[in-house]
């Protein structure tokens, strides 16, 4: 047996505050390490629950996300840049764990899929066509990457594929039209969005309480009460004595000492229905998206006490209108672009648009503390959003939700029933409110 020998200083963990006396050159160091959470926290197993024709799936979450994200990534997408984007997805989806991504090594600002004199820029979200008899052609993939039944993708050749069935490692197409072959690349090029109600278990409360709770959300369908303590759900309601409190599937406490009573119903029922309206916009990501949106809050800053003025940037690989929601730490909806002095403005491809100037609108920090979420939309026409007479800007839940990601579907166009994803782009970013 040959033994290998440790290359010296290849490598180092955290020293803490001990002085480092081994000539260690982090900047040199060709090994990056990647974490799904920090030291003190846990790396979530999550399970992904069926929908429409898809399996129910287990999976490390920051795992699941991260393989999505590589999925679509650019050539020249460097480690860190899909780093950040799987950070924002696995925020989106209300994991509060935070992973970690070595900062002081050069390797994370390389390019992950980069050789000398290959091509730089987007490329094509495909997948392999591995078989293909009596009119069914099965991709190479399945679950991990997020595809969805009523998902159309085409091959170079014009072949038109619809999705029919998603399985752990594979995807079951019906061929709509055309003619396909086993080893052509199939390229996304339309995503159904399923209807995936926010599922909140209330195992843990008396049927009174869950009674009170099911008439307050009496027509709120984007939200689904489970009972069973077995089954998986978004959220879960816990009970403590006469205080109730609302956590999230990783265990971090969502909303807490809320009182087992009428009234505390009442804000409990409010507090969901704006978390399901969150959820709505959070789900509208694209997942093939052709051009590039960056979306900053100035300073690189995250975290902002209460008042503090928050300011954003915006920059657009192709030209487009821009609309930009706020998902508040309470799940509040509030559509920051447009508003009432602000209409919803044209971007030109690759030049920042900085919101707010000096006159106009501020945004600021708003209670209560917690975490929240921009989202930013560019699309080839502008998103018809009503502003109520005498407001600054329209805010709400559900149903200002589902006006927004209705409006989005419209501008974009649909392919066979499903979401063109050419015509427009979206980013997103996380930001924490502390008191």
């Amino acid at each position: 047996m040959n033994l290998i020998t440790r290359p010296p200083a290849a490598a180092r963990r955290a020293i803490g505050d001990r002085v480092d006396d081994t000539g260690f050159d982090a900047a040199q160091t060709r090994v990056l390490e990647l974490a799904a959470a920090q030291p003190h926290q846990v790396a979530v197993d999550a399970f992904f629950p069926a929908v429409g024709g898809s399996e129910a799936f287990h999976g490390g979450a920051f795992t699941t996300y991260l393989v999505q994200q590589l999925w679509k990534a650019p050539n020249d997408a460097t480690y860190e840049q899909v780093f950040v984007q799987a950070y924002e997805a696995l925020k989106r989806n209300r994991f509060q764990q935070d992973p970690y991504l070595s900062r002081e090594v050069a390797l994370k600002d390389r390019p992950l899929f980069f050789v000398e004199g290959g091509s730089r820029g987007s490329s094509e979200v495909s997948l392999p066509v591995t078989a293909v008899s009596g009119g069914r052609a099965e991709l190479g993939a399945g679950l991990g990457l997020g595809i969805t039944p009523g998902s159309v993708f085409e091959t170079p050749g014009g072949a038109r594929l619809v999705v029919e069935s998603v399985a752990q490692r594979s995807t079951t197409t019906r061929v709509a039209s055309g003619s396909v072959r086993q080893g052509d690349r199939a390229n996304l090029v339309a995503h159904r969005y399923q209807d995936s109600p926010l599922l909140v278990s209330v195992a843990g409360i008396d049927s009174r309480l869950i009674e009170d709770l099911r008439g307050r959300l009496q027509g709120a369908e984007a939200i689904r009460l489970v009972e069973r303590e077995d089954a998986f759900a978004h959220l879960i309601v816990r009970r403590g004595g006469d205080r109730l409190r609302v956590v999230g599937s990783d265990g971090f406490v969502r909303h807490a000492e809320i009182a087992a009573s009428a009234d505390g119903i009442a804000r409990l029922g409010d507090a969901l229905r704006k978390e399901a309206a969150s959820k709505r916009l959070a789900d509208m990501d694209n997942p093939a998206q052709r051009f590039a949106v960056d979306l900053q809050l100035l300073g690189g800053r995250t975290t902002f006490g209460v008042g503090e003025d928050i300011n954003f940037s915006v920059t657009s690989e192709r030209e487009g209108y821009l609309t930009l929601v706020d998902l508040g730490t309470d799940g509040t909806v509030t559509v920051l672009i447009p508003n009432a002095d602000f209409p919803s403005p044209r971007l030109r491809a690759r030049q920042a648009l900085t919101y707010p100037e000096e006159e106009g609108v501020f945004f600021v920090a708003e209670p209560p503390a917690g975490g929240g979420l921009v989202r930013a939309f560019v699309t080839p026409s502008p998103l018809d959003i009503r502003i109520p007479a005498g407001a600054v800007a329209a805010r709400g839940g559900q149903e200002l939700a589902e006006t927004v990601a209705a409006r989005v579907v419209a501008a974009a166009g649909q392919l066979d029933g499903a979401v063109r994803l050419d015509s427009w782009g979206t980013a997103s970013i996380v930001y924490e409110i502390q008191n």
